[in-house]
């Protein structure tokens, strides 16, 4: 465990009838990373005790009632206070008062004023002194039960042949009975002649090598024969431990294993073939998944391709579909050009007087370069091609193809770009496709608005009368409020909103509320895989009567 698991996992608990001294301790030592437990007197914190062990305790000698060395006394008569680590806290830092500390159990001292900083080093010294000696106790408790658990029996051996210490077990029960009945003590004593002196051996051994010595023994005992393996070790400068195993049963159990050896012999051969078709069974089975992830690439790039040519066809349609808007986009420019045209063939010889017209001419067919290369690069069918890209150029360069025809069907668009946006990655098309999406389906949304109210109201009005009624789109480009890094696009419209029960279908492929001619349902779909494909999110922030706003979220180039 390191020190900062030790702190989050151990408890304090200060004891000190000083209310300003325990906050300052409860904040001190939480700010070091331990848990506090406060109490005022001796007899609360023998409570508390009682109630949840602490790790350690930090306990003032001077308090009314039962002072520190008497709480101390009876903490170490509780079965639970036993062992835990008692910091006690003095101003007296005379020899007989540090002596008493210790006499009453305190495990160590602090004198006031306590330094924080030494505090901590203590605290961190008793809990880890504290583990230390609990490992060591559950490893001896731990070792006694290995041993207690062990069927052998083991002696402890001084080298001058005396019997310290043993733990028997069948077959030596018998034995030691005998031995404890006559008190014999020593291996001469113990073991018969033959065997004492092969020990004797085995032991010097043993000690000059400080290594094992393993030697075998047939007793009899009781009219029963016996086979033995001694091992003999080194537990100490004079002395050795001998774990004698009863060894009888293993020449049977050779013979078995002789027997064994040769029937799993057998059962290998037989597994060695099962497993040899098995393999073959499983290099089929590879080649056929082999084959099988092929066919599943082949079908990947197959949707792939399929995927592209969808998002191709979207492009299409959608140009198809601002057929109109594109032709009043170049038309008005044409008209321009022709009529400063005609005016300076009425009037050839007063050229230089026309310098504005020229102008005219000059910028109106730039603009009709440009909506048309526009036009040309968006209709092209590329690979996803990702670059750092400004947000706001993609949303400009879309109001280009479809910001007349808004304006013909008297749609206000407000754009509130901020100009400080970082640059994303990202593919231009692809992303320009996404908010003519947005935005024709904010139109639509917009008219259908005008022909509910029309309806609603009975008023008769015709279409051109519908189109007066002002309609609002609004886009709006800035970071995140919720997601600070994002850049956020806010694409909100004063059209009609989404039903509720629609709203878990709007991004499913084909779903359309238009009618039959009118939308392809894939608008949305596309969109949404567009912006997935940037691992961006795309959702409805809000939706209503009043109208609808899309949200999407994209991370900043990096």
């Amino acid at each position: 465990m390191n020190s900062n698991d030790q702190k989050e996992s151990s408890s304090i608990l200060v004891v000190d009838d000083d209310a300003a001294m325990r906050l300052l301790a409860q904040q001190s030592l939480k700010k070091a990373g331990y848990q506090v437990i406060l109490a005022e007197n001796g007899e609360q914190a023998l409570n508390k005790i009682e109630e949840a062990l602490p790790h350690i305790v930090l306990l003032d000698v001077v308090m009314p009632k039962m002072n520190g060395y008497e709480t101390c006394k009876k903490l170490r008569k509780m079965p639970k206070g036993k062992t835990i680590p008692v910091l006690m806290v003095t101003s007296l830092d005379d020899i007989k008062s540090i002596q008493r500390a210790y006499d009453s159990g305190a495990t160590d001292f602090i004198t006031k004023p306590i330094n924080w900083l030494i505090l901590e080093h203590r605290i961190r010294y008793l809990l880890r002194s504290a583990q230390a000696m609990e490992e060591l106790r559950k490893s001896e408790e731990k070792n006694r039960a290995l041993v207690d658990a062990l069927p052998d029996t083991i002696f402890r051996i001084h080298k001058d042949g005396t019997v310290l210490e043993y733990k028997t077990s069948n077959p030596f029960d018998e034995m030691i009975s005998i031995i404890e009945k006559t008190s014999k003590k020593t291996v001469s004593e113990m073991f018969p002649d033959d065997f004492a002196r092969q020990l004797s051996h085995y032991m010097k051994r043993s000690l000059d090598s400080n290594s094992a010595q393993v030697f075998e023994y047939r007793l009899e005992l009781q009219g029963r024969s016996l086979y033995l393996e001694n091992r003999v070790v080194v537990s100490g400068k004079d002395e050795v431990l001998m774990v004698v195993r009863d060894d009888t049963l293993r020449k049977s159990a050779e013979e078995a294993l002789r027997k064994a050896h040769l029937d799993l012999e057998r059962r290998v051969a037989k597994r060695t073939e099962e497993l040899t078709k098995a393999n073959r069974k499983l290099h089929d089975e590879i080649h056929q998944r082999q084959r099988a992830e092929e066919d599943l690439r082949k079908a990947y790039r197959d949707l792939k391709n399929t995927q592209s040519q969808l998002v191709q066809s979207a492009k299409l349609a959608s140009i198809g579909e601002l057929a109109s808007g594109i032709v009043h986009e170049l038309n008005q420019p044409l008209m321009v050009i022709r009529g400063y045209a005609q005016n300076l063939l009425k009037n050839p010889e007063s050229i230089r007087q026309h310098i504005t017209a020229l102008e005219q001419i000059e910028k109106n067919t730039g603009r009709m370069t440009s909506i048309i290369n526009h036009l040309r690069a968006f209709s092209r069918q590329s690979q996803s091609d990702f670059e750092s890209i400004q947000i706001n150029k993609i949303i400009e360069d879309a109001f280009l193809i479809i910001g007349e025809q808004l304006r013909l069907r008297n749609i206000e668009i407000v754009k509130n770009l901020s100009p400080d946006l970082p640059p994303i990655n990202g593919d231009v098309n692809k992303l320009e496709q996404v908010f003519l999406n947005l935005i024709t389906n904010a139109r639509d949304a917009i008219e259908e608005k005008r022909r509910q109210d029309s309806t609603e109201g009975n008023t008769g009005h015709t279409a051109g009368n519908l189109c007066s009624r002002t309609g609002k789109l609004e886009i709006t480009t800035r970071r995140s409020e919720d997601q600070g890094r994002m850049v956020e696009i806010l694409v909100k419209d004063t059209g009609c909103g989404i039903p509720a029960e629609n709203m878990d279908k709007i991004f499913d492929p084909f779903f359309t509320t238009k009618e039959v001619g009118k939308g392809t349902g894939l608008g949305l779909s596309i969109s949404y895989g567009i912006i997935k494909e940037h691992r961006a999110e795309i959702d409805v922030a809000e939706t209503g009567p009043q109208g609808t706003t899309f949200r999407i979220r994209i991370p900043p180039a990096v």
